[in-house]
């Protein structure tokens, strides 16, 4: 809906799967969590999904360019980084990262980033579902 009514649907692909690590078969878990948010669990549940790294979508894609990349995948957003490097090798795409669902997570995050050649920025948004703010690292590809 967003992508229609903002006159991206030329820029912007939209895929019914989960984004981790590697390719595979995951569940949603939807038990602990309100506000419609999900996260990946591999215990079976009645939600079955298919995963896919970001590198074998872009794979399959062949996209001509990548500019931004944005993950909130409530915690499990170092795996995704980690099934993404040869896309941020390739393309050089910024990134949005949430880094606050997990204690440390930004720092293990901004570190990993570090090591693949990101400058990366922090910057916290103010509490909206939730009674604290929420840290967001902003990277970008030293070129």
């Amino acid at each position: 809906m967003n992508i229609l009514q903002n006159y991206l649907q030329d820029k912007v692909i939209m895929l019914q799967m989960a984004i981790g690590e590697k390719d595979g078969k995951t569940y949603l878990d939807q038990t602990r969590y309100g506000f419609g948010r999900t996260r990946t669990t591999d215990m079976a549940t009645v939600y079955p999904i298919e995963m896919r790294s970001i590198d074998s979508v872009v794979e399959e894609i062949k996209p001509e360019s990548i500019d931004l990349i944005k993950i909130d995948i409530e915690g499990d957003e170092l795996k995704c980084l980690k099934g993404s490097l040869k896309t941020l090798k390739k393309y050089n795409p910024d990134l949005i990262i949430a880094a606050y669902h997990l204690e440390d997570e930004n720092v293990m995050i901004e570190s990993f980033l570090q090591r693949h050649g990101y400058k990366v920025y922090r910057y916290f948004v103010p509490p909206f579902l939730s009674f604290s703010s929420e840290l967001y690292l902003y990277a970008k590809a030293k070129c």
